[in-house]
């Protein structure tokens, strides 16, 4: 703006294809998730203690998957009871969130993301780069299965009315 560029924000988007509950398997049943490479940018060091906190804190309750994609994405979400976010900047970016935070609610996932200034979704949400604090939401999320299931619902109704492709095109 400082240099007369006229630019607003664009939050991210989902595709309305995948806005439908997948089918639970056997193979991606898990307490806790995370969906993503282990590996990011090298500016963002958080992911690397963020999955290796997950892995030595709920062992086989914990499942990683790396490059899993389309509808395949909807069933993991079905099977995984708490699925964790980070996004670049570890949530410490004001109005600055990963695509995750829409595609995970748009496929019916349940999603604990680090707080984020300015985010309009209504996830479950830790401090950011806490982990004591992440670790007492995922415990609370995991003991309040109707809540969860009830704020799953509430998400994918909202990034449905607000987060799609089609919406993002016409703003």
């Amino acid at each position: 703006k400082a240099r007369g560029v006229n630019h607003i924000f664009m939050p991210p988007a989902a595709s309305a294809v995948y806005s439908h509950p997948g089918t639970p398997w056997d193979m991606y049943r898990c307490d806790v998730g995370f969906v993503g490479a282990r590996g990011y940018h090298s500016e963002h060091l958080f992911r690397a203690k963020l999955i290796d906190f997950l892995e030595k804190t709920y062992h086989d309750r914990f499942k990683l998957i790396e490059g899993l994609r389309g509808h395949g994405l909807n069933d993991f979400y079905a099977s995984c009871k708490v699925a964790i976010a980070d996004c670049f900047g570890g949530g410490k970016i004001p109005r600055y969130w990963s695509d995750r935070m829409v595609e995970t609610p748009m496929r019916h996932g349940f999603l604990l993301s680090p707080k984020i200034e300015g985010m309009t979704i209504p996830l479950a949400t830790f401090e950011p780069e806490n982990l004591t604090d992440l670790h007492e939401k995922i415990e609370y999320w995991l003991s309040h299965e109707s809540e969860r299931k009830d704020l799953r619902s509430l998400c994918a109704s909202h990034v449905a009315k607000h987060d799609t492709w089609t919406i993002r095109m016409a703003q």
